[in-house]
């Protein structure tokens, strides 16, 4: 799988990393000519609703990171609920992308929000290593983990993206990331640096434990049901089977150097069936309404743009404007 993701190796000891400046990392009129906005690859896709099949894979590969993994450990109710991290992290990291299209390179009000919900989450994990959410290279992991998403989710349920489109994504990816104003010194030089990045982390950074195996737990143990006013009888009827398959098509969309640190098996078998999904998402995706299609964030936020700009909602997607 070519993965867009990062240059500098990842530190988990010493020092926290300065406080970021306010000002844009950038000047404006910097990075991709389309920002995130109308036409973009991440306005398109990231609110695309079978991009949710790709959380399992992102949760994981979050988790699977000594930083973030023993962060939720000691700052979180993980163990109790370990999915309301992703439904609680979900809606903020939309608003990011989705709550101001034309902005300036730098940051927003939206990445700022979600930067200084890490402001406190600092420790020493259970090997006494030190940590802190706010550190470059742990910030920049967290982010990559959802453009990550973004790849796995076109390349295993959609349409592949093209060479020329990774390196579009990526651009786009650097822009999305200084909206949050944090500390960017572990941002890559370019998208082959990135990648090798990504695959040094997955083969010998990551590691499975506790909070990882809590998402390949939730299948058989159950968890809080996620859906307010779901009546509990119903939800005991379907978890099971609705978060095997989720965390089935997660697992199928992690790097397979990803699969063998966290230990689990990914046969031809699974293979041949993810193809199957995959030919019913491409066809059920082209005849969705906008409401279906699309997570409701990022719904109201290009339907919005429509009727500011009375143009056709494919026309806000697809821009430019």
């Amino acid at each position: 799988m070519r993965i867009p993701l990062p240059v500098r190796l990842p530190r988990i000891g010493g020092p926290r990393s300065p406080e970021p400046s306010s000002e844009p990392s950038v000047p404006p009129g910097d990075g991709p000519p389309l920002g995130l906005g109308p036409g973009s690859l991440t306005w398109r896709l990231f609110g695309e609703s079978y991009m949710a099949l790709t959380a399992g894979s992102v949760g994981l590969l979050q988790t699977m990171h000594p930083a973030i993994g023993a962060s939720l450990v000691q700052h979180s109710n993980f163990f109790d609920d370990p999915l309301d991290r992703i439904m609680r992290s979900v809606p903020h990291i939309m608003r990011v992308v989705y709550a101001d299209p034309h902005a300036a390179p730098g940051p927003t009000d939206a990445g700022e929000l979600v930067r200084g919900f890490h402001r406190t989450i600092r420790g020493t994990d259970d090997q006494g290593r030190d940590y802190d959410a706010l550190d470059g290279e742990t910030f920049f992991w967290a982010h990559v983990t959802f453009v990550h998403g973004i790849v796995a989710g076109t390349e295993r349920l959609g349409v592949p993206l093209t060479d020329e489109e990774l390196d579009q994504l990526w651009a786009e990816a650097l822009l999305w990331y200084r909206r949050y104003g944090a500390d960017d010194s572990a941002v890559p030089a370019d998208r082959a640096a990135l990648e090798a990045w990504f695959e040094h982390m997955c083969a010998e950074v990551l590691e499975r434990n506790a909070t990882s195996q809590g998402i390949l737990d939730a299948a058989r143990n159950g968890v809080p049901c996620p859906v307010p006013g779901l009546p509990d009888g119903v939800w005991r009827l379907v978890q099971r089977p609705l978060l095997g398959a989720w965390l089935w098509v997660g697992i199928g969309a992690l790097p397979p150097s990803a699969r063998e640190t966290l230990g689990v098996r990914w046969r031809d078998r699974d293979e041949q069936l993810l193809a199957v999904l995959r030919t019913g998402i491409r066809g059920l995706n082209g005849v969705l309404p906008p409401v279906l299609r699309y997570h409701p964030i990022a719904h109201r936020a290009i339907r919005d743009l429509a009727r500011a700009n009375r143009v056709s909602f494919r026309r806000a997607v697809d821009g430019p404007l």
